[in-house]
């Protein structure tokens, strides 16, 4: 399986546009090779050099899904919360003039996740790693300006 973006290679920079400095929308995802069986797929963004802190929760996410556009969720997919509190997407924002890595992880499950739209995103990040069956990964940095 593998988890790819247009947007920014891996290990590259993530434009402005997905994170506090731009739009803070997320950006567009390409998944291949999502093995046979899988029942959903999910998807987690961390921070690792924030001690793991959640920018992005998704579940639910079908197994036939090929792109998740900018900005959208693909149909039927759920989030649950984040670091910053809401369950949507909260883009990078690293404190100025440190490089910060951001880990997109996604998953696939075996069984269907029981998981509550708008639930705790650490709740659901160690259900999503308990029932997964294979995990891709992609890394992205940023940088803000300043010191």
């Amino acid at each position: 399986m593998a988890l790819t973006s247009p947007a920014f290679p891996s290990l590259g920079a993530l434009p402005a546009r997905f994170t506090c400095d731009g739009l803070d929308i997320s950006p567009p995802l390409g998944i291949d090779g999502t093995p046979l069986g899988t029942s959903e797929l999910a998807l987690v963004l961390h921070d690792v050099d924030a001690n793991g802190f959640l920018h992005w929760v998704v579940f639910a996410i079908p197994p036939d899904v090929v792109l998740i556009r900018e900005d959208e969720l693909p149909p039927n997919a759920l989030q649950a919360t984040t670091g910053f509190g809401p369950a949507r997407y909260g883009g990078p924002c690293p404190p100025r003039g440190r490089t910060h890595h951001y880990v997109f992880e996604l998953y696939a499950e075996r069984t269907r996740l029981s998981l509550e739209p708008g639930g705790q995103g650490p709740v659901a990040v160690q259900a999503i790693e308990a029932g997964a069956s294979a995990k891709a990964v992609l890394i992205g940095t940023y940088r803000r300006a300043g010191s």
